[in-house]
């Protein structure tokens, strides 16, 4: 992960998640862990590369030797040949009354007001990033244009994608015996936090010595 889409904090983050007995706190990700993520990134979006191939091969010419040849191409894939995405920073969303009331009404949140503006923020970036809420329906509660910034796969992954959110997370708390079959068990449930964990690991994580 690039220096300048990281955040080098290097403190741990006063987040913290249940899973039954145990408490399991947000910490930045060192050097080897960040690398963890990204080849996982990697091989989840190789494997989705490959399997449209396959799954169509029978509808192209010569579909056994053009599958072939992708095979062949994937597997001297890096990180940096991954394509770049549209994302979303938190900090220039504008969070209004009605924006609040949106994301209580898709997120069935308890009295929204109570919730700080921070959270919003976050929670709205997100549906933003996943598609959930349009440029378009953000201006009609906002009255604001948003621009989305160009970022590299991985970086947009592990704050916009299901299996980057969990990946990110299990990364963050398998030291405490979590497994990531559990960590996609609970989050599944609880798309709020899901994206709020991942964005608070993003947000403390950074590639430099000393933060793992």
């Amino acid at each position: 992960m690039s220096n300048d889409t990281a955040r080098a904090l290097g403190a741990k983050s006063p987040m913290v998640v249940k899973f039954g007995d145990k408490e399991c706190q947000v910490r930045p990700l060192g050097i080897q862990e960040l690398a963890e993520v990204e080849q996982d990134c990697l091989a989840r979006y190789r494997r989705s590369y490959l399997e449209t191939w396959h799954k169509n091969a029978d509808l192209l010419p010569n579909g056994a030797q053009i599958l072939q040849e992708k095979m062949e191409e994937a597997a001297r894939w890096d990180v940096e040949d991954l394509p770049t995405k549209r994302a979303y920073d938190g900090n220039s969303v504008c969070v209004t009354k009605q924006l609040r009331q949106w994301v209580g009404a898709q997120f069935e949140i308890e009295d929204v007001q109570k919730v700080n503006e921070n959270r919003i923020a976050s929670i709205a970036a997100s549906c933003l990033d996943q598609g959930l809420l349009s440029e378009a329906k953000y201006k009609e509660l906002t009255g604001k244009v948003i621009i989305p910034e160009q970022i590299a796969y991985v970086n947009w992954w592990i704050t916009g994608a299901y299996d980057g959110m969990i990946t990110m997370t299990w990364i963050c708390f398998k030291k405490y015996g979590i497994t990531r079959e559990e960590v996609s068990e609970k989050l599944c449930l609880d798309r709020v936090l899901m994206a709020e964990v991942a964005r608070e690991i993003e947000r403390v994580s950074a590639p430099a010595v000393g933060n793992g």
